[in-house]
This record gives C-alpha cells, sequence and structure tokens, in this order.
C-alpha cells in the first residue's frame, strides 16, 4: 500500500494508538482542523473495536475458566430454583387439599416449575438461563402476590441477581472470535493512524513557515513520546557471560508477535523535529474495555455449548 511505503511507524498496541487519540485530539481541536479531528475520533471508535476483539479472543483462549464459573453458578441457580419449591411445598404441609394455601401453592408450583424443577435444572446452560429469565419475569409480574404471600421476596431477588451473571456468562461462550479478526483490526488500526499523520503532514508541510512546524510538532508530540517510550521498552542491557552489563551496549529484545504482523521502523519527520529524551506521556493508561455450554461434554458443539 502506498502510504505504508512513504510512512513507517512502530506497531502499537490498540491502547497505545488510544491513547495517543486522547491527547492529540483536543490539540486538533484547538487548531480547528475539522477533518483532523473527525479522522482521530474515527481511529479512538476503531481501537474500542479492536479492544472488544482482543477481549473476547482472549476469553476463547481461556475456556476452562469461564467453563468453570458457569459451573459454579449453575449449580446456584440449581439450588435456589429447589430451595423455592421447597419452600412452597413446605407452606401446604399438613393442610387439607381443599385449603386456600394449598390450592394457591399447587397454582403456583404449576407456573413456574409445570414440569418440576428438574426439567428446569437438567437443561443444557444457554436453554436453562432461557427457561429462568422467562421464570423471573412471571415472578416479578404476574406472580407477584403470591412471591410477597409465600415469602419469597428475597429469593427472587437472589435469583434475578444470578441469571443475570448467568446470561452475561453464557453470551460470553457465544462470541465466535478468530486471530484473523482480530490482526485484521490490529492492522487498519495502523493504518487509520498512518492516515493521521498524513493528514498532519499533509497540511503543516512547509518546514521553512514556523507556524507549520510548531503546528506539525505539536501535533505529532503525543506519537513521537509514545514511540520513543516504546523504542525504550524493547532495548535491553547486553549482558556478560557472568550476568553483570557490559557497559552501556544495548541490544534489541526480541519480541514475539503473530507471522503475519510486521515491526516497522520509527516514522521520520523533518530534521528540524525534536525528540525530547525520556518522553514518556505520563497520561492514565485507557481503559478500553467477553462462555457458556451445555452441562454434558459429549453435547458440547461450540466454544462452551449450544
Amino acid at each position: 500500500m502506498i502510504l505504508r511505503r512513504f510512512i513507517s511507524v512502530l506497531l502499537l498496541s490498540s491502547g497505545q494508538r488510544f491513547l495517543i487519540y486522547s491527547r492529540m485530539r483536543p490539540r486538533a481541536e484547538a487548531l480547528n482542523h475539522a477533518i483532523l479531528v473527525q479522522h482521530i475520533a474515527r481511529g479512538s471508535q476503531h481501537e474500542r473495536a479492536t479492544r472488544k476483539l482482543e477481549n473476547q479472543w482472549s476469553a476463547k483462549n481461556k475456556r476452562s475458566t469461564y467453563v468453570d464459573a458457569v459451573a459454579k453458578i449453575d449449580q446456584l441457580v440449581d439450588n435456589l430454583l429447589s430451595g423455592i419449591r421447597d419452600i412452597i411445598s413446605g407452606h401446604r404441609k399438613g393442610l387439607p387439599a381443599h385449603h386456600d394455601t394449598v390450592r394457591q401453592a399447587d397454582a403456583f408450583l404449576t407456573e413456574i416449575f409445570p414440569f418440576g424443577v428438574y426439567a428446569i435444572t437438567s437443561l443444557p446452560y444457554v436453554d436453562e438461563v432461557m427457561a429462568v429469565e422467562v421464570l423471573v419475569d412471571k415472578m416479578q409480574g404476574e406472580l407477584a402476590p403470591l412471591v410477597e404471600h409465600f415469602g419469597l421476596q428475597s429469593k427472587l431477588a437472589q435469583l434475578a441477581e444470578l441469571v443475570a451473571e448467568y446470561r452475561r456468562l453464557v453470551d460470553l461462550g457465544r462470541e465466535d472470535v478468530e486471530f484473523t479478526q482480530v490482526r485484521k483490526s490490529r492492522n487498519r488500526g495502523q493504518q487509520i493512524l498512518r492516515e493521521v499523520v498524513a493528514i498532519v503532514l499533509g497540511t503543516y508541510f512547509d518546514s521553512q513557515d514556523d507556524d507549520h512546524v510548531a503546528a506539525r510538532e505539536h501535533l505529532l508530540e503525543p506519537l513521537i513520546e509514545e514511540l520513543d517510550a516504546q523504542h525504550s521498552r524493547l532495548r535491553v542491557q547486553r549482558r556478560t557471560k557472568n550476568g553483570e552489563p557490559d557497559g552501556d551496549t544495548e541490544i534489541e529484545a526480541e519480541i514475539e508477535l503473530d507471522d503475519d504482523t510486521e515491526i516497522e521502523p520509527e516514522i521520520e519527520l523533518d530534521s528540524q523535529t525534536e525528540i525530547e529524551p525520556d518522553g514518556d506521556s505520563g497520561s492514565e493508561a485507557a481503559a478500553l474495555s467477553g462462555s457458556a455450554g451445555d452441562k454434558r461434554a459429549d453435547n458440547d458443539t461450540g466454544p462452551l455449548g449450544q
């Protein structure tokens, strides 16, 4: 790609690019550069999406962790459902069949457990969470008077809280993200960063104009500082055989990346551009913000279930 041949930027993470954009945007706004502001906003939005993909991919690779989490919360839900049944059954014990409490208890159990508790607790995770969500809706709606009559308010609150977490874990496991998607999004993020740099260099191109030079250095300062900090992190001291540092000699540290990922040289700017030493941005790290399954292993049809 043509732009890549002329503008090369050291490979940065989605979080680093987001941080650069967060510092660069107010500078572009101060210069009333609408096109640059719009492109920086596009880059920030893309990095949020990339971070989401990365989190989903990471979660997929930690399948066993989420299987355990779903199994634990499933057991809690199963026990709570059994407890609700036992409470209702306890109210009817010792009373004649024609008693109002017995009729109310039977009607309540028929509504929430028409085929018994086991018919729900034996379902695969993805099906059980749907069934319990329907049950909670009924208990909070049309069955609310009976919930109050039998003193089930606290049990219902616990069940609603558990099923919300149950749903989160189930949806987490249904994300099917391949690393090709992550890599493609990362590469696009690098490309957007190059485009931002191209807009800056194309707008403030005259190295003989003090205003151009000042604007260019001011806008690219967050990027230059992050590149300088990244370059420092990638260097390690060469050590002698006895483990002592060998003077000031330094070597490049090895970085494990995907086979298709290339490490590019740092961006080269005009010779008048000065890079401050130790130019770490010092800003806070941007917080950018991903399993369900069948209870029976032989029915496992997805990342963590059906």
